[in-house]
């Protein structure tokens, strides 16, 4: 072999190297981007997953399912089973015109926590009417010009959004049955 075809050898080498080098350099810096911005992107939407808006926009566009979970009935949301819904064991007796309408006036009040993860990000009451057979938010009170008491329920509102996962209405089909029956407005 002669000088010059070393040499051509050598330089013809040199340059594919340099050219595979290249190439392999620029797509390693435009993955690297790519995957910092996905990285980011994914940190961002963890984050927006360990939020109290996240977890009521949850309350209508998961579906939830009971689990036993230590002896306790835990709503875990199907699409994210991080975000539960935990009733508290702790009641205490509770009385209100309107519980007094049903054939067990007898009723209580039980914490409702809405947990992401291990932490509780919101505390709720709910009511127990009825011996058990209903399960409802507490509702709201507005005084009327004549000083009267009027109890309601807001439609809109994360209670009885709620509702419409752990609620019991016993013959009453659903909120707005309870509602008939107890006198409670729902605007």
């Amino acid at each position: 072999m002669e000088t010059k075809d070393i040499v051509l050898l050598i330089v013809g080498t040199v340059f594919g190297g340099l050219v595979s080098w290249l190439t392999s350099h620029i797509f390693y810096v435009k993955a690297s981007k790519s995957q910092e911005l996905e990285f980011k992107k994914l940190i961002a939407d963890i984050q927006a997953s360990n939020t109290l808006e996240y977890f009521v926009s949850q309350l209508n566009d998961s579906d939830w399912e009971p689990r036993h979970i230590n002896n306790d009935e835990v709503w875990v949301s199907t699409s994210n089973n991080s975000l539960q819904i935990l009733t508290g064991k702790d009641s205490v007796e509770f009385s209100e015109l309107w519980t007094e309408k049903f054939p067990n006036p007898k009723s209580y009040s039980y914490p409702v926590y809405l947990k992401i993860g291990n932490t509780v990000v919101k505390e709720l009451q709910f009511i127990s009417v009825d011996g058990g057979r209903i399960f409802v938010p507490i509702p709201k009170i507005e005084i009327n010009g004549n000083n009267d008491r009027i109890f309601f329920w807001d439609s809109n509102s994360i209670e009885v959004a709620l509702c419409k996962i752990i609620g019991r209405y016993y013959i009453h089909r659903s909120i707005h049955g309870v509602a008939s029956m107890a006198g409670i407005k729902i605007k």
